[in-house]
């Protein structure tokens, strides 16, 4: 007996199942991308920038001025010549310039490296005791030199000028009995920025 007859080019059910599932994932595949690529797009024309468009942003300048003071003094010695018994005096001996910016002002100030001016002759055991050289102060008065208390023969409460304030003190000295020779002492000057 002869059994039915099949059609071997027809299509399986379950082959038309699956492929048909296959095309629908493929469009859906398709169709996730093409709204991804739209997305990105409409992102990247968002942070492009029209002519006109302007950005901003800000940054602080800091100048930092810092404290400043000098003192120049012109000259490196100066003289007092005279005999024992007299009293010589020098106007402007001693003249410098003060260079501040410091709003409150200074004071200048000058103190003896030592308690007497000695002498430059070793043989000469003489000295002149440092309070027989007095310079003029702040007051225009003449006060004897010390090693230890500075005399202040300038002061002023503002700031000096851009090229600095120039200052001259006098000075004169008590010749007392003492030999033939040339005595000397080291004056120390300092500029103070006040408070």
């Amino acid at each position: 007996m002869v059994g039915p007859l099949v059609n071997s080019s027809a299509p399986s059910t379950a082959t038309g199942t699956q492929g048909g599932r296959g095309a629908r994932l493929a469009a859906r595949a398709l169709v996730t991308t093409a709204a991804a690529a739209a997305l990105l797009s409409a992102a990247s024309l968002s942070a492009s920038a029209a002519p006109g468009d302007t950005a901003t942003d800000s940054v602080v300048a800091n100048v930092n001025v810092n404290s400043t003071i000098t003192l120049n003094l012109d000259q490196g010695n100066f003289d007092l010549n005279g005999i024992p018994g007299s009293t010589v005096s020098k106007a402007g001996a001693v003249t410098g310039v003060v260079t501040t910016n410091n709003a409150a002002g200074y004071s200048v100030g000058v103190v003896a490296a030592a308690s007497t001016l000695r002498p430059s002759l070793s043989a000469n055991t003489d000295s002149i005791p440092i309070a027989n050289l007095e310079v003029t102060d702040s007051d225009g008065d003449l006060t004897p030199l010390s090693p230890t208390t500075p005399v202040i023969t300038n002061t002023q409460d503002t700031r000096s000028a851009l090229t600095g304030d120039a200052f001259s003190d006098d000075y004169q000295v008590d010749i007392p009995d003492v030999n033939s020779d040339t005595y000397s002492v080291t004056l120390n000057y300092t500029a103070t920025a006040l408070a």
